[in-house]
């Protein structure tokens, strides 16, 4: 099997849409962050179809060790909830099923947000992989050729310690 091509199962998420449907599915990928030093525990993310950045609430950075307090870029969101704060910092993340790629990521931390995991928005999704539904329940990943955000993982090394 082709290692750049990947089956995720969509998990059942029960709220009331807009629509008046129960039941809906999401796309849930499995990452783990890139801290400077090494990658964190594996967290689950969702596939947010409307949403274009990677995106993460307040809470959810500082429950990751997640610094944003050097960011520089400010902005604003509005989605279902409203209108929202934040910033942009960039991130290293990596997917779970492809261990040797990391992907470089702009990522918008929401400032008074409470969704417990973070976005994969469409920006990110799109221009890294070919993607194919299979009904609401499968959706198939094909990593494009070229990857623009991708870097290989062996290539992220370790600040070295300071010279005395």
């Amino acid at each position: 099997m082709d290692p750049r091509l990947f089956g995720v199962p969509s998990r059942a998420v029960d709220i009331l849409t807009s629509h008046g449907r129960r039941t809906i599915y999401r796309t849930e990928l499995v990452f783990r962050f890139w801290n400077g030093r090494r990658f964190g525990a594996e967290v689950p993310g969702s596939w947010d179809t409307g949403a274009d950045f990677f995106t993460i609430s307040e809470r959810f950075a500082a429950e990751h060790g997640i610094d944003w307090s050097g960011a520089t870029e400010q902005l604003g969101s509005g989605g279902i909830g409203g209108s929202l704060g934040g910033v942009f910092v960039p991130l290293v993340i990596r997917l779970s099923r492809l261990r040797d790629l990391a992907f470089r990521v702009d990522c918008q931390i929401l400032f008074d947000a409470d969704f417990p995991q973070p976005l994969l928005g469409n920006r990110f999704v799109r221009r890294n992989f070919n993607v194919q539904l299979l009904g609401e329940r499968r959706t198939f990943f094909r990593l494009r050729d070229p990857t623009p955000d991708a870097v290989p993982a062996a290539q992220l090394r370790a600040p070295a310690p300071p010279t005395p």
